[in-house]
């Protein structure tokens, strides 16, 4: 019997549903619901999804010769023919397609370990990562543009070892999280921490900083130009952490916000 965990975050469910599809989704013939509440078992968690019967598959010649309810019955039939993944149970439901088919709603499970809010990827999900898919050709130009943006940065002995990153960046992709967004996450992170390590924060009047901003590598005097030392940061981060970074939505006229 499963039950319903009123309790599970959308973070949760969100990466629940990424493992699901990248375990059975097989376009055409195993779609993931991901409008289906995820249900949480003593052996991990279960996901709704739609299986495709074909009009072979449930003995329909053709969709005219048959009613609705006909045709319904025929392809709760079919499901023990069709191999798949999914089981079927008494919520068993069909969504009547084309001339072609129609799609027959089951449940996919697996297991699941959460440390705290991240799901812990499986040693295959891991090995995964050494593939050429698609999205991991992606992961990989994330991981190493990271890479190259840190080494490359005057100030990044003082931030954590890259390859630090790289592990949260491989993390960010296990649970589907698109690659691109992992880069700006952890770049906005490092450099708040960036920021924190640098020294005191510097009061910013109006369009230039009132004390002097001086860190190993680089020293903003008073009375320096704000947008100067935003064009610092955009140009060893990017655009969108500077501007978090000084507080600004346009690099101009506005207080840093620590």
């Amino acid at each position: 019997m499963t039950t319903c965990n009123d309790t599970l975050t959308d973070i949760r469910q969100n990466q629940i549903r990424a493992r699901a599809t990248r375990l059975f989704h097989r376009d055409g013939e195993l779609e993931v619901d991901n409008n289906c509440p995820v249900v949480m078992t003593d052996a991990g968690a279960e996901v709704g999804c739609w299986v495709w019967i074909s009009n072979d598959a449930a003995g329909i010649a053709s969709n005219d010769d048959h009613s609705d309810d006909e045709r319904t019955e025929k392809y709760l039939n079919a499901v023990g023919d069709v191999p798949t993944d999914a089981e079927f149970r008494d919520d068993i439901a069909v969504s009547l397609g084309d001339d072609e088919g129609s799609y027959v709603f089951g449940w996919v499970g697996f297991g699941v370990e959460f440390d705290g809010d991240t799901l812990v990827p499986t040693d295959s999900e891991l090995e995964a990562v050494e593939g050429s898919d698609e999205s991991i050709d992606l992961w990989m130009h994330a991981a190493d543009y990271y890479s190259r943006q840190q080494h490359d940065c005057p100030a990044c002995e003082l931030l954590d070892d890259p390859e630090d990153g790289i592990e949260v960046l491989r993390e960010s992709f296990m649970n589907g999280i698109h690659p691109k967004q992992a880069v700006a996450d952890l770049f906005r992170l490092q450099a708040k921490k960036l920021w924190e390590k640098l020294g005191d924060v510097p009061v910013v009047e109006g369009d230039r900083i009132g004390t002097a901003f001086v860190t190993p590598t680089i020293t903003f005097r008073a009375g320096t130009e704000v947008t100067e030392v935003w064009h610092w940061f955009e140009e060893h981060y990017n655009l969108s952490v500077a501007c978090d970074l000084m507080g600004h939505s346009d690099g101009h006229n506005a207080t840093h916000a620590a």
